[in-house]
């Protein structure tokens, strides 16, 4: 039997981010940048009747968790860009800054990224982040 050690655990923790987050001393980003949603049970059917293959999480007998970044791919946003904010393609729940960013860039970006997701799945994603 292998038994996991404080150390394994937080060296595969570290393993995963970077292999799907941006190094920050390399490109700038405000980390996970939507909340993943929390929805109606019945909503959830009518997107999983599309998208069997759809990631979620039941949250209770009548909520269901589905993650943002998955919402935001199968919209089409993926390396999605506004400027010099774009929707990391390894993660899209990450917008990034590739190097002259404005807020506005972030923030038409962030609006689009809720309209797409809106018209398509019926889901209003709320930012993680603190916009200022």
């Amino acid at each position: 039997m292998t038994y996991l050690t404080p150390a394994t655990v937080r060296n595969r923790v570290i393993e995963i981010r970077r292999s799907k987050l941006p190094e920050p001393s390399e490109l700038g980003s405000a980390g996970s940048f939507f909340k993943n949603p929390v929805i109606d049970k019945s909503i959830w059917r009518h997107i999983q009747a599309s998208y069997p293959e759809a990631p979620h999480y039941d949250v209770d007998d009548n909520l269901v968790k589905v993650p943002a970044g998955w919402l935001i791919e199968t919209s089409g946003l993926k390396g999605s860009v506004e400027g010099g904010a774009m929707v990391y393609p390894r993660q899209c729940l990450v917008i990034v800054n590739t190097g002259n960013a404005t807020s506005d860039d972030v923030v038409r970006l962030y609006h689009r990224i809720q309209s797409t997701v809106y018209d398509r799945f019926g889901i209003m994603l709320s930012p993680e982040v603190n916009v200022i």
